[in-house]
């Protein structure tokens, strides 16, 4: 992430991980790219690609599942700009890393 250098995306597979690198921390998420909207009262434009996080959190022992948003409102040149609850988050590739064989 540009303003927050802390915050790294790793994209593999159908998976999405934030990385905190000066921390411990860390999330693995599922996710998906449509051009359907993942939240009609947010963004309800029928033109534009959304990336759909699906992760599991843990309410007194018991596993649930929820989702998340995120309209792609620019990806080009290695720069992807994510709109999540009506905040910009801006992204600059910083590698590729080759699939395993």
């Amino acid at each position: 992430m540009d303003d927050d250098t802390n915050v790294v995306l790793i994209f593999y597979g159908d998976s999405m991980i934030h990385r905190m690198m000066r921390t411990s921390g860390s999330g693995r998420v599922r996710f998906k790219v449509s051009d359907k909207s993942c939240d009609t009262t947010r963004y309800n434009k029928k033109n534009g690609w959304y990336l759909e996080e699906t992760f599991r959190y843990y309410r007194n022992n018991t596993p649930l599942e929820d989702k998340l948003c995120n309209k792609i409102a620019y990806l080009k040149n290695g720069i992807l700009i994510l709109k999540r609850n009506d905040i910009y988050e801006d992204y600059t590739k910083m590698r590729s890393i080759p699939p395993k064989k």
